[in-house]
């Protein structure tokens, strides 16, 4: 069972739970989402039946662990679910901002990293049902269009990306 760090209000590691308690409880903890670009499309993956908000679709996103930290998480997401069995290519990734983000569901502080990338992507079926590219700009139309074709933690990433997210 994976276990994070409950966090205070300064991200400082309190102790540990399992995140399915700690989604349970709405304790604050730690998260991560990837913005991987081709050009000026952003990557996104469709939820499982499984999950929480099944079949939503979300920009990918990880927990740092008890174990791993926020840039770790993201290398590990990277390869376990959108390299899958296939040898990851160097990357350069880039923390764009850090935020809170608050949901039914969900409380934590999230690091938001930025990677452009141009190759082809193998994605782990058990993870994600589907998985497209959407321009920058349709996505942000999209999240306040059609909300519920969305996870809550994406909407909300997405809406802060277009408030804070610097101008090209």
């Amino acid at each position: 069972m994976e276990e994070v760090y409950v966090v205070n209000e300064d991200d400082e590691p309190i102790h540990k739970v399992t995140l399915k308690q700690c989604h349970r409880e709405n304790m604050l903890h730690r998260g991560v989402i990837l913005m991987i670009f081709k050009g000026d499309s952003v990557f996104l993956r469709q939820r499982t039946r499984s999950e929480e908000e099944p079949e939503a679709w979300e920009l990918p996103a990880a927990h740092p662990t008890a174990e791993i930290a926020y840039l770790e998480a993201a290398n590990k997401e990277l390869q376990d679910n959108l390299f899958f069995e296939m040898k990851m290519p160097k990357l350069i990734i880039k923390e764009i901002m850090k935020t809170k983000i608050f949901t039914n569901h969900c409380y934590m502080f999230v690091k938001i990293f930025k990677i452009d990338y141009n190759g082809e992507f193998q994605i782990n079926t058990e993870s994600a049902m589907n998985a497209k590219l959407i321009p920058i700009n349709q996505l942000i139309k999209q999240v306040y269009e059609s909300p519920d074709d969305f996870s809550r933690v994406t909407m909300q990433v997405v809406q802060e990306y277009k408030r804070k997210a610097p101008k090209a």
